[in-house]
């Protein structure tokens, strides 16, 4: 019989208050350079526990989120319109 090896992932759910238009538009076409899986509501991103250096790259607004992402030690972030704003974050109207 084989061994199943369970994994379990932290996930940071934060509202889409705390991306630009612009980011959030990218994120729902994927063209940021990141492991990304939009869905209506807003997607999510896999965070490595190392930033990568395309990551230099990356809207200030979804980096201070994979910063607050790496402090909380989560994998993944679920960016989603209906979640609670965090303090902290900085928040865009659109």
């Amino acid at each position: 019989m084989a061994k199943h090896a369970h994994a379990i992932s932290k996930m940071l759910t934060v509202s889409t208050a705390h991306l630009t238009q612009e980011t959030a538009d990218k994120l729902s076409d994927e063209s940021l350079p990141m492991v990304s899986y939009p869905n209506e509501y807003g997607g999510f991103v896999y965070v490595p526990s190392n930033p990568l250096e395309h990551e230099d790259g990356l809207p200030h607004d979804i980096a201070a989120v994979f910063k607050l992402a790496r402090r909380v030690r989560c994998e993944w972030i679920k960016f989603d319109r209906d979640a609670d704003e965090v303090e902290g974050l900085k928040i865009y109207d659109w």
